[in-house]
């Protein structure tokens, strides 16, 4: 998903309505799904095409390991 002209703020708002919508659409269907969101932004995570990609992979993974951990208590 490339949002064009989105910064760090307006990247993150995507992100959390995109796991928002699927949370609700998760509560009420018997189906497991799960979703591992990455985003980078031009300038604050790269300035080449290859770099965003790679910020983006890496953030998509951190993401990924982070679901995998059970929350605290």
């Amino acid at each position: 998903l490339v949002l064009s002209g989105a910064d760090v703020r307006g990247r993150s708002t995507v992100i959390a309505r995109i796991t928002r919508a699927l949370d609700a659409h998760r509560a009420t269907r018997d189906l497991p799904t799960s979703l591992s969101i990455g985003g980078a932004t031009w300038g604050a995570d790269g300035d080449t095409t290859t770099a965003l990609f790679d910020a983006a992979d890496q953030a998509m993974y951190r993401d990924k390991q982070r679901s995998k951990t059970p929350p605290r208590a």
